[in-house]
Formats: structure tokens, C-alpha cells, sequence
């Protein structure tokens, strides 16, 4: 993803998982990972027994500013 569809994906509360994905060019695997020790908070919004999670953009934008501080 460019600058443009991070800012624009970014603009929301809650993030999907995918997008998520895209924008550390990671898999969802990783990103659930991140979110089950800790270093994505998120919201299940699933109704049944699966989860389903939705990244809050405050959480992205933290770990994107640490990921940028160490690539300095």
C-alpha cells in the first residue's frame, strides 16, 4: 500500500485485519499474533464463537512510528 491508502484506511476507528496486513505487508497470522500478545489493541466484533477483530487505527499508527524509528 502507498502513503495515500494507508492515510485514507487509517481514517476509520477500527481497522480490518486484512488491511491491517497490507499495510505492514505482513499475513493476517502475523497480525492476529500481534494483537494476542499485546502489540495491537483490538475489538472482536464476532457474534458467533470465532472472533472477529477489527485493529484500532491509534494501535497502527504506534506500532507504523516504532517500525519507522528503528528503520532510521
Amino acid at each position: 500500500m502507498n502513503r495515500e491508502q494507508i492515510e485514507a484506511a487509517l481514517q476509520a476507528e477500527l481497522v480490518p485485519v486484512s488491511i491491517v496486513a497490507s499495510i505492514f505487508a505482513v499475513s493476517v497470522v502475523t497480525i492476529y499474533t500481534l494483537i494476542k500478545v499485546g502489540r495491537l489493541e483490538a475489538v472482536d466484533i464476532g457474534t458467533g464463537d470465532r472472533p472477529k477483530y477489527r485493529v484500532r487505527s491509534e494501535s497502527v499508527k504506534r506500532l507504523l512510528d516504532q517500525r519507522q524509528a528503528v528503520t532510521r
